[in-house]
């Protein structure tokens, strides 16, 4: 049986899957349930773990993923952003402050800051 938060009857995920992430060359808006379909993940079942997982390794997860469809590198800073932008969407918790959220957040952004300079990005 579904668990409720998956239902894709639920409208509570609504506004971080259908946030447009980029307009692709064809001129259609790629969104996160469309990111998430071509990685053949349930958009529903992705967004209520999400929800339920915050911290450093879910914005590390999406970031992953956006990194497959942005002009940047995984280590690059504007994926991240990105992605805790489109976490912030989601109901609860609240990713809008990720150091509040996870007190490793320096931690992590120094790693991304050091690798991308090791990188010569």
């Amino acid at each position: 049986m579904q668990d409720a938060s998956t239902n894709t009857c639920d409208v509570k995920f609504n506004a971080f899957l259908y946030s447009v992430i980029l307009e692709e060359q064809s001129g259609v808006s790629l969104t996160v349930l469309s990111l998430l379909a071509r990685h053949d993940l349930d958009p529903w079942e992705e967004a209520a773990k999400y929800a339920r997982s915050p911290g450093a390794l879910t914005v590390a997860t999406l970031s992953d993923l956006l990194s497959t469809v942005m002009p940047y590198s995984f280590l690059d800073e504007c994926v991240c952003t990105e992605a805790v932008r489109l976490l912030g969407l989601l109901p609860s918790p609240n990713f809008a402050d990720p150091v509040a959220q996870n007190p490793m957040w320096p931690v992590i952004e120094d790693l991304l800051k050091r690798l991308k300079d090791i990188s010569g990005m």
